[in-house]
């Protein structure tokens, strides 16, 4: 993968234009003062969750990387399917006592997202690269939702409703993929997304967010009659990292 050097910006405002997401995008920089506040006497719901099941027992966000050491750290590999997962492009972490964490987070569109997207590799014809969030707009919808400088978006969701009738509605789900996308491959995903109908519509985000491995420090306590001396071990998840006296 190619690395490029044009730095590729998104800026989803508030203004409802002639794209399906009502969004407005900019290939250059935009100060954060530049996008309009939420009203804040709308309803808001904006919540996160982990993508796997149970909440963490503890504050996993001490061990985010910063935004200048994620974009550092962010590799694409070629995977084979597996019965766990289709062959396609992944991202991974290059360094390993660092790991690929996966989060969920469910924000408001009415009004945009509020996120400035930076492509950190691409320039292929296959729209393979590598987007992150460079930052989150102050006053945006996606302003408290958990997303933070570094992520990279993997998947979109929404509602979808269809009319089959006049007293008959049917509603689904749309999935969108746009993990390892460059920067056009991804605004191409987010404009595919079905034209926001309601304040109340929401968009589920599915982001990658680089992590420390956590290190648990383990104390061991030997009998007096043993005539041993304590022992301090180091542990990260899968591996003794070090013992000392």
């Amino acid at each position: 993968m190619t690395s490029t050097t044009t730095t590729n910006k998104l800026f989803l405002a508030s203004a409802l234009l002639a794209w399906t997401t009502s969004a407005f995008v900019s290939r250059g920089s935009q100060p954060a003062s530049a996008c309009p506040p939420t009203a804040k006497s709308m309803p808001m719901r904006l919540y996160s969750t982990y993508a796997a099941a149970g909440a963490p027992a503890v504050d996993m966000s001490k061990y985010d990387l910063l935004l200048d050491e994620a974009v550092e750290d962010w590799t694409a590999v070629a995977s084979a399917g597996t019965a766990m997962q289709e062959a396609g492009v992944y991202l991974r972490s290059r360094n390993k006592e660092n790991f690929v964490d996966t989060l969920k987070f469910t924000i408001r569109r009415d009004g945009g997202l509020g996120l400035l997207l930076n492509e950190i590799a691409g320039g292929r014809e296959d729209g393979v690269g590598i987007t992150v969030v460079e930052e989150v707009l102050e006053g945006s919808n996606a302003e408290g939702s958990g997303i933070v400088p570094g992520d990279s978006i993997v998947a979109l969701s929404v509602s979808r409703t269809t009319e089959r009738g006049p007293i008959s509605v049917e509603e689904d789900r749309l999935d969108v993929a746009t993990e390892c996308l460059g920067y056009d491959a991804t605004i191409e995903a987010l404009m595919s997304l079905p034209a926001v109908k309601s304040p109340d519509d929401e968009l589920t985000l599915t982001v990658k967010r680089i992590r420390r491995q956590p290190r648990i420090n383990v104390k061991l306590q030997y009998p007096p009659y043993s005539e041993e001396e304590d022992e301090t071990i180091d542990y990260l998840p899968g591996k003794i990292s070090g013992a000392s006296g």
